[in-house]
Parts: structure tokens; sequence; C-alpha cells
């Protein structure tokens, strides 16, 4: 990296209202721990004259996870915060190992999970994995609150739908289904060129019925492969309906390959970015109805207990 940071005006505002003016009448983007920001700055790959953090508002770093109301993290609440909460590893698997696997360790600690959401950066992990959880954005701005789907929320490279001086103020995953399990899963690739995706990344969600014998909900998102992560239905109908086993799996998979295209010109790059994407999204969605299939869940053990001894 090397370079020294041009010379900006920097705004500590204490109110998300106060923040949004700011960033308003200066056209200036929002920071909270700046993995993805201050290096492009550095590199001189954006130039902001103006920058408007979110550090000293208060309220933002509050979360909450629970199985029966959902997962609730605030603008300022940092990867790591999510390792050792035992619902986010349980219920919210997909997006707990997506933190858990970070490089290097210290953009855990520094950097915020909606600032990597937001960023748009095409090979980013978290939001592969918060898509499969079927996550959405709560968007503040002048015109007021709204909340977007985290499935139309970015627009093309590095870019997403929130205009200057609207702020992501939290990202919301809903509570699913008992019998539910997801998995995040990616592979390392060395680049040849620059522009070259490095890796690829897949996340899923299978929901089983009362029984654990046949799915009735999937998400399948495979990410990395273009500008953003994207959700294929045509692999979830191949699941959905049907009892979990390795073919069915693989069948999927195949699903998925059907509809992706060719990254570069190169015949033998692309045979085995295709076999390796074939092999994670196969194992991904097997464990992802593994642990749907073999999950515990205390809270549901004592609600049986309290029906028993009414």
């Amino acid at each position: 990296m090397g370079r020294v940071l041009l010379p900006f005006e920097f705004y500590e505002p204490e109110s998300v209202a106060e923040a949004i003016d700011l960033a308003r009448r200066h056209s200036a983007p929002f920071i909270m721990g700046g993995c993805t920001l201050v290096p492009s700055l550095r590199r001189r790959q954006r130039r902001e004259p103006c920058l408007v953090s979110l550090a000293r508002i208060p309220g933002l770093d509050d979360f909450s996870i629970h199985p029966r109301t959902g997962m609730r993290l605030g603008a300022k609440v940092v990867a790591s915060a999510l390792l050792p909460h035992i619902w986010a590893g349980k219920r919210f698997a997909a997006l707990h190992e997506a933190c858990e696997q970070l490089y290097p360790p210290h953009i855990g600690n520094m950097g915020s999970i909606v600032g990597n959401l937001c960023s748009g950066v095409p090979y980013f992990d978290l939001p592969t994995a918060a898509m499969a959880l079927d996550a959405e954005l709560h968007v503040t701005g002048q015109g007021g609150d709204r909340v977007v789907k985290l499935e139309d929320f970015y627009t093309a490279k590095f870019q997403t739908v929130l205009s200057r001086g609207e702020v992501v103020t939290q990202v919301f995953c809903p509570p699913h289904k008992a019998d539910s399990g997801s998995s995040f899963k990616k592979i390392y690739r060395s680049r040849r060129t620059i522009d070259d995706l490095h890796k690829l990344n897949a996340a899923a969600m299978v929901t089983l019925d009362e029984d654990r014998a046949r799915i009735i909900d999937a998400r399948v998102v495979l990410g990395s492969w273009s500008f953003r992560p994207h959700r294929y239905r045509a692999a979830e109908a191949v699941l959905v309906g049907e009892a979990p086993n390795f073919d069915l799996f693989e069948q999927a998979a195949d699903a998925v390959l059907a509809e992706l295209d060719p990254v570069t010109d190169l015949a033998w790059v692309e045979k085995t970015r295709f076999a390796q994407c074939r092999v994670l999204l196969r194992d991904t969605i097997a464990q992802a109805a593994s642990r749907a299939k073999s999950r515990h869940d205390p809270f549901e053990d004592a609600a049986e207990i309290l029906e028993d001894a009414s």
C-alpha cells in the first residue's frame, strides 16, 4: 500500500440525523472501521474530500440474537462480536462461519458487518452468507426509513441502491423454522491477473419437515462469480420436496452451473472453475442439510417439557 492519505475533512456526529445531514451537505461517505474505504483512498482508487464517522453515534453497536426473534446487528457491530455467541453459531451458522473465516484476522476486530455488506466488493464473504439467511437492511435517510432486501441491494460492482446521505443503521436476519440449518464455505484461488476473482464462496440454508425426512424450503447462494452474490431458485426447486441425499445435492449444484456464464475466455480456466464450483455448492448444501437434520434446540425441549407437565 505505502501511500499516505490525502488531506480530508473528518466529521464525528453524535446522532444519525446529524450524520445524514453532514453526508448530504458535503456529499461524503460514511466510515466505521474503514477496512475497505481507507485502502482504496491510499491507493488513489477513490478521492473523498470529506468523511462522516459513525463511531460516536450511540446505539449502533447494539445487537441481539435469538432463535425466536432473529438476529439484529447495528451498523457498528464488528464481525468478531458474533464469534462467541452461541445462537449465532447454531441458528445463523452461515454468517457466523463467514465472520470466523475473515482474513487477515484483524479485519474481524475492526470491520463492521454492515460496512462489509455495504462495500459492494464482489468477492466479499459476508454478503453471500447473509443473503442465504434472507437478510434485510434498514436504511435511514433524509426522506425517512426504508427496508431493502439484500438480494435487491447491489446494482453494479461497488455500487448499491444507497444514495449519498443514506445510511444503513441495522441488518436483520429473520428467525427460521426449527428444523433449519445453514452453511458457508469458500475456496481460495490464485490470481493470474489483478482483475481475476481470487476465490469462490457459497452459502445455503435448508429447512426440513417435522419428520426431518424431506426438504420444505431451501436457499442457495453463490458469490464471487459476478458483481454480487446470486440466489439460484432453479437449484432450490430441485431440493424442495425431496429427501436429502448426496445425489440430490449434486443435482442442485448442476442446476446452478447451468445458469453460469464463463468469466474468462480460457477453456481450461473455466473447466477448473466450474469443477470447483460444483464441489463447493454440493458440500455447502450437504452441510446445511446435515445441520437441519441433527440440530438440537434446548428451547424446544423446554417447551415440550412444559406441555407434558401441564
